[in-house]
């Protein structure tokens, strides 16, 4: 054995190259390789509702350093040259985007983990969320913060809102519980070839009510119901 490493070493160096741990511990009872117990348990840390919360926090107040970069940094540059500072854009700099409403997710899940809910209750209550957001007509407060906070969740202006979390927020629980339900999957072949089956199914659906009732946007849903009950549409009714 001369010239060969101590036995330590040699020990240490076999885990390291392998990737398993070749003495015990507290985590011995995982068979798998520690690069993907290291990525399991890091996902795990990231999913707890302390760091959801703290996530879209920071994905919320990243959205107006993007709104700064893109309106507020030009309208700071030409208010001292001018002199003038344009309120239009100091509004785009408030407005809702994208980065907004995903922090405002991350902050609502964390809270509803927190009360220890699990994904089909998110789900769940994303539908009713959705629903409600749906029927209630565009609401403007006649000011510009009023719109600004309620814009938040509903409707009220194209400056003040974008992405409203009541009619988006489906999205994100549906993604929650897609996302539990394929990580016990085995053959999620068969699983897409459903969903893609079922997702037809809708989809012909929907462009049928389409074309006889129009855009769910331009077309209150009392206004369908009032159709329905009262005569087949022009589009269904035969020649």
């Amino acid at each position: 054995t001369t010239g060969l490493p101590a036995p330590s070493f040699r020990f240490r160096l076999t885990a390291d190259t392998l990737g398993v741990r070749l003495y015990p511990s507290r985590c011995r009872a995982d068979s798998g390789l520690s690069p993907f117990r290291n990525v399991r348990r890091r996902a795990h840390r990231k999913s707890t509702p302390k760091n959801l919360m703290l996530r879209g926090v920071k994905l919320y107040l990243l959205g107006y350093l993007l709104n700064f970069l893109r309106y507020g940094m030009y309208n700071l540059g030409e208010g001292i040259i001018t002199g003038e500072f344009r309120s239009d854009i100091l509004k785009a700099f408030l407005g809702m985007d994208i980065l907004h409403f995903a922090g405002l997710a991350l902050i609502v899940t964390g809270v509803l983990k927190l009360l220890k809910l699990r994904e089909v209750h998110l789900l769940a209550i994303a539908g009713v969320l959705s629903l409600i957001g749906s029927v209630i007509p565009v609401i403007d407060t006649g000011n510009f913060a009023g719109n600004w906070f309620i814009g938040h969740f509903v409707t009220t202006n194209s400056e003040t809102c974008c992405f409203v979390f009541f009619n988006w927020y489906i999205f994100v629980a549906a993604g929650m519980v897609f996302g539990k339900i394929i990580r016990g999957i085995e053959n999620r072949d068969r699983l897409y070839k459903r969903l893609l089956i079922i997702s037809c199914c809708v989809m012909a659906v929907y462009i049928t009510l389409t074309f006889c009732f129009g855009t769910f946007s331009s077309v209150k849903i009392t206004t369908i119901i009032q159709r329905v009950c009262r005569k087949p549409p022009d589009c269904c009714q035969s020649t």
